[in-house]
């Protein structure tokens, strides 16, 4: 496990979290853009790393579904029926069955992609991901020109769907849409690559802070700019490059002794990214519960205690069930799996 790469994805966690909080400022309004193109970048990434090792044999793709699945999908459930019984089960079938079924966001409407558990539009789009990663990633390793060709092929029908979708399918498409997500899971992948590549460096702790910081200045940056940039450019490939450079440049510095890394590798934050999917799937109706809450008993909160309270216990239920639910169910549905298939 790399360690930074951890804690980068709890600190994503949390801007979504942010981003649905409820605050008025453009800085969280970007939040939810950028944190899932670190999400979806980071996804290409790791899974890259995991499953695509040199002179390790590359899974199955029933098998490598069959892992992702009982690694998502019990706490995806859990996230999809709580949602549902908040509603009081008033979604209608068909969205229910879309929602269920994880195909949500092949939809191109908000009643569909927004409906049930709404951020789970995001786990629709990795399914797309995943069906497509094994042969995606033999392509890319074979190098040369087939893997040059791929990559200019699936960007250039990229670039184009955005400068030519109309005004009206901007959002449903180019943000939502999986096809549409997919370019940022391969260049995880490219960058993955690269990585295995790449002799690590030995690096003065100051330089790598300086190279680190630098990374997330950019990220400030992008965030200030943020309300000027179009929208097309906002929920396509505004956040790309600094991503591409952040998720680098914290994967080889991950060992290197500079402020930075001791400071990702703190032991809460750390556990902030082993609870991020199930703090990303719960967020938004523990949000639905709780605000109802303070509206029932006429409590209010200063904005800011309120947000620190409430992520608190976020963190608190999920790493109850991180370890309770998560873990247990996985290993159970993994164990299972396996027997079924010998």
């Amino acid at each position: 496990m790399i360690t930074n790469l951890q804690t980068l994805r709890g600190v994503a966690a949390i801007m979504i979290f942010a981003h649905h909080f409820g605050f008025t400022s453009s800085v969280t309004d970007s939040f939810g853009d950028c944190a899932v193109a670190v999400f979806m970048m980071l996804s290409g990434f790791v899974l890259t790393l995991a499953f695509s090792s040199p002179g390790k044999p590359a899974p199955t793709l029933s098998r490598f579904m069959t892992k992702r699945l009982t690694r998502i999908y019990p706490l995806y459930l859990i996230g999809q029926l709580a949602t549902f019984a908040l509603l009081k089960f008033d979604i209608g079938p068909a969205k229910a069955v879309a929602d269920i079924l994880m195909l949500q966001s092949w939809i191109p409407s908000p009643d569909y992609y927004f409906s049930g558990n709404s951020p789970s539009w995001f786990v629709s789009d990795l399914m797309l991901c995943y069906l497509v990663f094994l042969p995606l990633d033999k392509l890319l390793t074979s190098g040369g020109k087939t893997a040059f060709l791929l990559i200019a092929a699936i960007l250039t029908s990229y670039f184009l769907c955005v400068r030519f979708i109309p005004d009206n399918l901007v959002h449903p498409i180019i943000y939502i849409f999986p096809p549409m997500q997919l370019p940022v899971f391969v260049i995880g992948m490219l960058a993955a690559k690269i990585f295995n590549k790449i002799p690590r460096p030995t690096l003065r702790a100051v330089r790598a802070d300086i190279l680190i910081l630098a990374a997330v200045s950019l990220f400030a940056i992008l965030i200030y700019y943020y309300p000027d940039v179009s929208t097309r450019l906002s929920l396509s490939s505004y956040w790309w490059p600094a991503t591409f450079i952040l998720i680098l440049l914290l994967s080889l510095y991950d060992k290197t002794k500079c402020v930075t890394t001791t400071v990702l590798h703190t032991p809460v934050l750390v556990r902030l990214g082993d609870i991020s999917y199930a703090f990303y799937i719960l967020h938004l109706p523990f949000l639905y519960v709780w605000q109802r809450l303070f509206r029932h008993f006429g409590y209010e909160l200063p904005t800011g205690i309120d947000f620190i309270v409430s992520v608190s216990l976020l963190v608190v239920i999920c790493v109850a069930v991180h370890r309770l639910v998560e873990v247990p169910a996985t290993k159970y549905l993994d164990r299972l799996s396996s027997r079924l298939q010998h």
